[in-house]
């Protein structure tokens, strides 16, 4: 049985547009636990700024995806 051309164009895209809410899903995830870690690290320093916490968190996502 062969699947019409518009049909598995449906079912690749809803396939895809899952597989990406998923990964991000679990990106951020794991981006949160990530953040909490380097909250806990730096608990004790008076120096580094939330703003430089969220730069690290963000400069480490691509880190993250290779991983998944």
């Amino acid at each position: 049985m062969t699947l019409s051309f518009t049909f598995s164009l449906y079912l690749i895209r809803t396939f895809a547009k899952w597989i990406g809410v998923n990964l991000i899903g679990f990106c951020f995830i794991i981006a949160l636990f990530d953040f909490t870690e380097l909250l806990r690290k730096t608990s004790t320093r008076f120096d580094v700024h939330f703003e430089q916490l969220f730069q690290m968190l963000l400069l480490k996502l691509p880190y993250l995806l290779g991983v998944l």
